[in-house]
């Protein structure tokens, strides 16, 4: 199988929780409220096509991302992925952000992975399979 391994935040989405950010809601820009914070998140251009193309290559499309507020995840995949077409629950959230990401529990064994990251931060030893 092959599987693409998404990050989430400053890949899918630009993030900021700068209250001035509030002028861009009318323009693309979504508010975000968790008991947390208050987010403003814009998504990238494009990504409405992108994601058509990865579920038309018949791929397993997971999304790993390091993030404390959970809550702020779940409400982000209701913008970007309404209707689960994409990642289809394949969502890992690492709440503790000093843990290490690692894929081998995460893809199916022998499988060809492209991982698509802002920074190689966060990922564990890449001959580490657990």
């Amino acid at each position: 199988p092959f599987v693409v391994v998404l990050e989430l935040q400053e890949l899918l989405i630009a993030t900021t929780m700068d209250p001035s950010a509030e002028r861009m809601v009318g323009m693309g820009a979504r508010k975000i409220t968790t008991r947390f914070s208050t987010y403003f998140v814009l998504p990238r251009p494009g990504l409405d096509l992108f994601f058509k193309e990865l579920v038309s290559c018949n791929c397993s499309v997971y999304l790993y991302t390091h993030c404390e507020d959970t809550e702020f995840v779940k409400a982000v995949l209701q913008i970007i992925d309404p209707y689960d077409k994409v990642f289809r629950h394949r969502v890992k959230v690492v709440a503790d952000v000093r843990a290490a990401k690692t894929l081998g529990h995460l893809v199916p064994p022998n499988a060809d992975v492209v991982c698509v990251d802002t920074t190689t931060e966060g990922w564990g030893d890449p001959g580490e399979s657990g």
